[in-house]
């Protein structure tokens, strides 16, 4: 992302959701990164989810029905 990492955004758009009053969104991190550091602050930032590269196709299918996007 040209001015923000991943997480930045993260932390941004909860912002946004708690000033608004409204449910924070379900954002989930896909990244190549698999160090558990990653993982770590990938949620400290507010994202719910973390898959990292090669995508386990399980665990996807997991999170997109806790998202109730798939049935």
């Amino acid at each position: 992302m040209p001015k923000m990492d991943g997480p930045t955004t993260s932390m941004h758009i909860c912002e946004l959701y708690r000033k608004a009053g409204v449910q924070i969104p379900h954002i989930v991190c896909l990244t190549a990164f698999t160090e558990k550091i990653f993982e770590d602050k990938a949620r400290e930032s507010g994202m719910a989810e973390f898959i990292s590269k090669p995508i386990n196709k399980s665990k996807l299918n997991k999170i997109m029905r806790d998202c109730h996007l798939i049935n």
